[in-house]
C-alpha cells in the first residue's frame, strides 16, 4: 500500500479516529512500541472531538498547501458515546474541601469546566443542595463525585483553603512484634515452600574481605590459633559462606536451589 507524501502528492486522504485505550495500551506493550500516538491514545482523547480533529486538519491544509475538499464527511460509529453522569452532594464536597464554599460558587465552576446539569436539588431558600451532572467528554478520567470534587478544587485554588490551626488525629499503639518470632515465621513458610535453611560456620577465612569496603578486612575479629588458613576471622556477613553452598552444590550438578 502507497500511503507515503510527496512533493507530487495531489490526493489526501484524512481519517481522525478514536481508539480504545486499554487495546492501544496492551498492544503498545505487547509490541514494545512507544509512539507519540500510542502515549495519546492509551492515556484517553475527548471521543467527542473526532469529527472537530479531522475538519481542523483540512482547514489547515487548505491554508498552508491549497487546494480543495472533495467529497462530504462520513463518521462511522459502532455504538453513540455517552456522556458519564456523577451525582453531586453539596455538603460532602464541602467536607471534602475543608472549606464552605457557597453553592452558587460551585454551580459557577462546574458551568464553567463544561458540566451540564441535568438535575438540580434546591432546599426551602432555592440554594442546590444536590444535583445530577454530565461529565464533559475531553474529561475522560472523571467517574465519580471525588473527580469532579477534585476539578472543583483546581479551579476554586488550594491557596483558597485556609489550613486550620489544629490538627486532630487518632494514634493507633500496637505492640512491637517479637523478633526471634518474626524470623521463625519466616523461616517455617520458607520450609514450607521447599527452601532449605543456610547453617554454616561463624569462621571464615580473611581473603575474602580483603578488597571489600562496605566489610573492611581491618574490621575483622581475627582467631589468634587458627585450626586453618580458611577458618582464621569471624565473619561479618553472611554472603561468602552462602555463596560458598552455592558453588558446593553446582559443581556437584545440583542446580535447581532454593535456599535461604
Amino acid at each position: 500500500m502507497d500511503s507515503g507524501v510527496t512533493g507530487s502528492t495531489s490526493d489526501v486522504f484524512l481519517e481522525s479516529a478514536y481508539f480504545n485505550p486499554v487495546s492501544i495500551r496492551k498492544s503498545s506493550k505487547r509490541h514494545t512500541l512507544k509512539t507519540d500516538a500510542s502515549f495519546r491514545f492509551e492515556r484517553g482523547v475527548d471521543p467527542m472531538g473526532v469529527r472537530f480533529a479531522g475538519q481542523r486538519a483540512a482547514l489547515l491544509i487548505l491554508e498552508l498547501a491549497g487546494g480543495h475538499i472533495e467529497g462530504k464527511t462520513s463518521i462511522f460509529c459502532q455504538e453513540p458515546v455517552r456522556r458519564k453522569e456523577v451525582e453531586l452532594d453539596y455538603d460532602r464536597i464541602r467536607r471534602f474541601i475543608g472549606k464552605d464554599i457557597d453553592s452558587a460558587t460551585i454551580d459557577t465552576i462546574l458551568e464553567y469546566l463544561g458540566y451540564d446539569f441535568l438535575r438540580k436539588d434546591p432546599d426551602a431558600e432555592g440554594v442546590t443542595v444536590s444535583a445530577l451532572v454530565a461529565v464533559p467528554s475531553y474529561m475522560v478520567d472523571v467517574y465519580r463525585e471525588c473527580d469532579v470534587v477534585e476539578e472543583i478544587l483546581r479551579i476554586y485554588g488550594y491557596n483558597n483553603v485556609e489550613l486550620p490551626s489544629n490538627v486532630r488525629m487518632s494514634v493507633n499503639t500496637m505492640p512491637k512484634p517479637d523478633p526471634e518470632t518474626v524470623r521463625n515465621g519466616l523461616s517455617d513458610f520458607l520450609a514450607a515452600n521447599g527452601f532449605v535453611e543456610i547453617m554454616n560456620n561463624s569462621l571464615t577465612r580473611s581473603d575474602y574481605y580483603s578488597k571489600l569496603k562496605t566489610f573492611p578486612e581491618e574490621a575483622c575479629v581475627r582467631i589468634l590459633n587458627p585450626l586453618s588458613s580458611d577458618l582464621n576471622v569471624m565473619r561479618q556477613t553472611l554472603i561468602p559462606g552462602g555463596l560458598e553452598v552455592i558453588a558446593y552444590n553446582i559443581n556437584r550438578q545440583m542446580t535447581s536451589l532454593k535456599t535461604f
